[in-house]
């Protein structure tokens, strides 16, 4: 397979993903996001990358975002 088809078939695999969601709902999180002093993330394997890659990505754009279960992670409550 070659590097176009597969960026065309994540492109795909992404587009199928995006129609499980609402706008409703993507608005309602990104709301959420704003409005919160500290966002948590979590996840194990696979899941608990894109969770740290999420973290980070807030992390970067200004967030007080943190990943549970790494030494400098603050309480929850």
């Amino acid at each position: 397979m070659k590097t176009t088809e597969y960026v065309a078939e994540i492109l795909n695999e992404l587009h199928r993903s995006a129609a499980y969601i609402s706008n409703e709902e993507a608005d309602q999180l990104a709301d959420h996001i704003l409005s919160s002093h500290q966002i948590f993330t979590a996840g194990a394997g696979r899941s608990g990358l894109m969770a740290k890659s999420f973290a980070m990505r807030l992390m970067h754009m200004g967030f007080n975002a943190h990943i549970v279960g790494e030494i400098l992670t603050p309480p929850l409550a």
